[in-house]
């Protein structure tokens, strides 16, 4: 079946943080939907992976976080890109080149879709972005490891209980 006839999931950071930290479950989880479906991810979920794995990092590094010191840090120690570099190289860029993964844009419209939905169901900003996304694009899934988009909209995908 080629990429463009898959129905796309939207997958949310929660879900690529616990694969990148060797989680079996979301592992066996994720390589049955991408079978079957096209992976996608929207700029905001990308910036929560990075830089969750940048202060990941820091955390490891210095046993405390702070996201001034995170920040300060970064300018002058290379060793802080190591996780999100694994993330870029390994996730992004091999399921782009193997058409198992798109990045969706983050436009005018699913702004506006975005203000709406906190209105409407008092999401966060960065949920509301992401279920707007979902809603633009006609993604009718989300896979995630929380209940954040439990609003009615879209099938949220989660780990089953013997998962």
């Amino acid at each position: 079946m080629t990429t463009s006839l898959r129905e796309r999931v939207l997958v949310d950071s929660n879900v690529i943080l616990e694969l990148l930290r060797g989680n079996e479950k979301v592992k066996e989880k994720l390589g049955g939907l991408v079978r079957e479906h096209q992976l996608a991810i929207n700029p905001i979920i990308f910036s929560e992976v990075a830089f969750q794995l940048i202060a990941a990092k820091y955390v490891e590094e210095k046993g405390r976080y702070s996201a001034f010191d995170v920040k300060r840090e970064l300018k002058k120690n290379e060793e802080l890109l190591e996780y999100y570099r694994a993330f870029y190289t390994n996730f992004l860029l091999g399921g782009l080149m193997q058409g198992d993964l798109t990045v969706l844009e983050v436009d005018e419209e699913t702004v506006k879709i975005a203000n709406e939905l906190m209105e409407k169901h008092r999401l966060l900003p960065n949920d509301a972005l992401i279920l707007a996304t979902a809603l633009k694009f006609g993604i009718r899934k989300i896979f995630t490891l929380n209940g954040d988009f439990d609003v009615g909209i879209v099938d949220v995908i989660k780990l089953g209980e013997g998962d």
